[in-house]
């Protein structure tokens, strides 16, 4: 049997004993996310925001005051967009939600029935002691039965159902409010996501600066984003670019990796407007963007899916998968002030709405159970790159093609089968947060009987690229370029993940991604010998400043024989913990040999002690208060310690 080996800083896979999980809205809780922050970089990244913020608002004053622009405009029959800003050439950009006026429902279509009481899973997720942040044009209806009591405002902008502002009167904000935090009261059938969960909600015009406050003084984990740029008020470059507002979100969500932004994909795609229609924030690497497809009853083939007659697709100019999942957003049941024409019922009335913004809210609060479950059972909430991998690798399949597509994005998101990889963590599954150092490989042995098809999912949150405002460019937009393969022992050739060749139309092909922060190798069950395969994950080139990149592999269809090691035959102790002078490291009789090294990371992957040898005190007394990841390799295995200097 080949033994596990681990060239990479392994920053543990979180199952750990003596952990107790804090609910999200603790200030402890808090303080646990944003401790982990690099608040220097945090701190340049919001002026940076502010400057640009500032400037930006006042040229777009100076330019509509000259050229009459209206700071509303309707785009559409009863449907309007607002005056956001100006683009880098002085374009004016006018931003709208991304909803149709007009089943199965979304819970039903997400799994997420299996989550609450009465479930398969035994279990009754329903956001408890959670917080999801929504942005929107306009306010919610903070009074409607379904939200009373549980929404913040956090800049002071609601609904008080009786303005005439065309922006406000549509009531689209407290219908996606509802499909998050729905709570059934007064109509069962309109209960959201997590229907115990609260809210921090705030209106779009300061998004990408209000975002990273959130994140990083309030731990927020997950955020709904039902808004963007309508096709038809866009510059002709716009639609796939890179552009400062696409560089800006992946900036907030690289500063603070445990917040993942949650975006509609848009509603441009019409007879004669088909590939190529995502706008800003749709096209970040780090975001998610949904796609909006019929409800589907009961999944069975990728033929169960059916696109939308509206969902904008990708892919992006420089070839990334785009959106990045598909989620139920055709006659979306939720709170709608006024729901009938002409009504004034605004606190108990509901309304169907067409959309990628009724969508979108289903993927964020689904999203934000997974991470209360994850909480629960390790005492950790997992960084947004691990949410993101985990989504993808429990996605169905959806499209014509095996693989992803500019359509469907990465396939159906499936709730059950998330919670399962979860809960099969070390013995099913392996759900791991990683570092790779400049220059490191990481590999890892697993064995795969074939009952099943194989996925190997990686995600990192990467740095943000250089913004463009040239139409169709192709440059990678990508900064950290890691790949991933998978060999069964004895095979020459490994297997390649999936990425955009050259012909959407015939799908996606396999080889070598040096476009997306996602890599997704698939195996079907009729090419799988059952055995060892070996996972490899490197990178291209240099990572960016010669510093560490956290990744996250979640790996589905693997036996208990050689997963998580360190949880199954425990060689090594350290202690104390919290240490403030001396570390003990004390090797278990599993010990076979004295070769081995110890080596200590900070919690950015830079080393901050080293030996060559299986050292048994390790020096903390001159570091700085904090948690640190220590890695005792001993037979051609690495074990990982959480510890904490006080």
């Amino acid at each position: 049997m080949k033994k596990n080996t681990v060239s990479a800083f392994l920053l543990l896979s979180l199952g750990l004993a003596g952990l107790t999980a804090n609910a999200q809205t603790t200030p402890e809780a808090k303080a646990k996310i944003t401790s982990r922050y690099d608040q220097a970089e945090i701190s340049r990244v919001r002026a940076e925001l502010k400057e640009y913020n500032e400037k930006n608002h006042k040229r777009t004053l100076e330019l509509a005051e000259a050229n009459g622009w209206p700071l509303v405009l309707e785009y559409k029959k009863g449907q309007y967009s607002y005056l956001s800003g100006v683009t880098d050439l002085d374009e004016p950009i006018y931003k709208a939600t991304d909803n149709n006026f007009g089943p199965s429902s979304s819970a039903i279509t997400a799994r997420v029935n299996h989550l609450r009481a009465g479930g398969s899973l035994g279990l009754d997720l329903q956001g408890q002691d959670m917080v999801v942040g929504m942005w929107e044009i306009s306010g919610a209806l903070t009074t409607h039965e379904q939200l009373v009591g549980r929404i913040t405002s956090g800049d002071g902008v609601t609904f008080n159902g009786s303005t005439t502002d065309a922006l406000s009167s549509s009531g689209h904000a407290t219908h996606v409010a509802g499909t998050l935090i729905g709570s059934g009261n007064g109509d069962i059938t309109a209960m959201g996501m997590a229907p115990q969960a609260t809210m921090l909600a705030f209106n779009s015009s300061q998004d990408n600066i209000e975002a990273l406050d959130a994140a990083t003084t309030e731990g927020l984990l997950v955020s709904n984003h039902s808004y963007g740029v309508p096709l038809a008020n866009a510059a002709s470059w716009m639609p796939g670019a890179y552009s400062t507002e696409s560089r800006q979100w992946d900036q907030v969500m690289y500063s603070a990796p445990y917040y993942q932004a949650v975006i509609s994909a848009g509603n441009d795609r019409n007879g004669s407007n088909t590939n190529d229609l995502l706008i800003g924030n749709k096209v970040s690497k780090n975001a998610i963007v949904v796609a909006a497809v019929e409800g589907v009853a009961n999944y069975t083939t990728p033929g169960d899916v059916d696109m939308s007659n509206f969902s904008s697709w990708g892919p992006t100019d420089d070839g990334r998968v785009k959106p990045d999942i598909s989620m139920k957003g055709v006659s979306v049941h939720s709170s709608y002030p006024g729901g009938a024409a002409g009504s004034t019922n605004f606190t108990s009335s509901y309304g169907q709405l067409d959309g990628t913004s009724m969508a979108s809210p289903g993927v964020a609060g689904t999203l934000i159970l997974w991470q209360q479950h994850y909480n629960e059972i390790n005492g950790e909430f997992m960084r947004a790159a691990t949410l993101k991998a985990l989504m993808i690798n429990s996605a169905d399949e959806t499209g014509s093609f095996p693989g992803p597509d500019q359509k469907f994005g990465w396939g159906l998101i499936n709730s059950k089968r998330a919670i399962e990889t979860i809960n099969g963590n070390g013995e099913t599954s392996i759900v791991e947060e990683l570092i790779l150092n400049p220059g490191q490989t990481y590999t890892r042995d697993i064995i795969v009987q074939g009952d099943q098809d194989l996925r190997v999912t990686v995600v990192w949150t990467d740095p943000a690229g250089s913004a463009t405002t040239t139409a169709n460019d192709q440059t990678p937009k990508l900064v950290n370029d890691i790949d991933v393969r998978v060999k069964a022992e004895g095979d020459i050739f490994p297997s390649f993940p999936w990425g955009f060749g050259d012909f959407l139309s015939l799908g996606a092909v396999k080889g070598d991604n040096a476009k997306d922060n996602v890599e997704d190798v698939l195996i079907s069950q009729d090419e799988i010998t059952p055995g060892v395969y070996t996972i490899t994950v490197t990178h291209k080139g240099t990572l960016q400043g010669n510093q560490a990149q956290h990744f996250s592999l979640v790996v589905n269809a693997v036996t208990d024989e050689l997963n998580v090691r360190d949880s199954k035959y425990d060689n090594v102790s350290v202690y104390p913990n919290p240490a403030t002078d001396v570390i003990n490291i004390q090797l278990g009789s599993g010990v076979q040999g004295t070769e081995g090294s110890v080596v200590m990371y900070d919690l950015q992957g830079r080393i901050v002690r080293q030996f060559n040898s299986l050292v048994d005190k390790v020096d903390v007394s001159s570091l700085n208060s904090g948690m640190y990841i220590l890695n005792i390799e001993y037979d051609g295995y690495i074990e990982s310690k959480k510890v904490m200097v006080k």
